[in-house]
């Protein structure tokens, strides 16, 4: 996902984006979100089913990976991070620099002549929010939630509640909280060094919405 925002805010983006139709290429970050339809004006365009011949040009690029890049490569001390970044040098060095028989230029040449219908972003960090990860959470009754494996106090008027909590892949720094669409909180993790001193104003608590929820 961070080379596709890169690639945001580097060269714009058309208004649909070309998915896979299988279910595994579904997330909630991809293009079919709200997020990019709502603010971008972007929809996806997934490929028919049964069709081979349209995923021709995604299943051309796998070949040229593994027989151009993947055959190059020192994998003795290889990590995920030097590997992406190889992958991204090679990309714009190589495959996107040369020219390609089935178009009769280079990708970047292609991709530039159609620049009247791109869409340039004026301010890149609006696409900050559509990037970061969903999940969906019930408050407990110590007005705590869990997420990935780490404690967030909220509000007390959420407990009980089911939220959505809004959160970087790889920041969990602070998350923010959405009920209803909304945001109604941001969140950083729990100090429980410091939370066993705070001294709290517990809510009301009928013992009717208990026996509710337990039903």
């Amino acid at each position: 996902m961070q080379r596709g925002r890169t690639s945001k805010y580097r060269f714009g983006f058309r208004g649909f984006c070309t998915l896979r139709a299988g279910g595994q290429f579904r997330s909630c970050l991809l293009p079919s979100s709200p997020g990019f339809s709502g603010i971008l004006g972007y929809r996806s365009r997934p490929h028919k089913t049964l069709r081979p011949s349209a995923k021709g040009k995604i299943e051309r690029f796998f070949l040229s990976v593994r027989q151009r890049f993947l055959s190059t490569l020192d994998y003795e001390g290889l990590t995920l991070d030097s590997l992406n970044q190889s992958f991204l040098a090679w990309l714009e060095r190589d495959y996107n620099s040369r020219p390609h028989s089935g178009i009769g230029m280079s990708p970047i040449d292609m991709y530039m002549s159609r620049s009247s219908s791109l869409k340039m972003l004026d301010d890149p960090s609006i696409l900050d929010p559509i990037f970061l990860r969903r999940e969906i959470r019930k408050v407990r009754h110590d007005s705590t939630i869990s997420v990935q494996n780490h404690l967030f106090e909220l509000p007390p008027a959420l407990i009980r509640k089911r939220v959505e909590g809004r959160f970087g892949p790889d920041d969990l720094s602070e998350v923010l909280i959405y009920d209803g669409g909304m945001e109604v909180a941001r969140t950083k993790p729990v100090n429980l060094h410091e939370n066993a001193r705070v001294k709290r104003e517990k809510p009301a608590l009928r013992l009717s919405e208990l026996d509710a929820e337990e039903e």
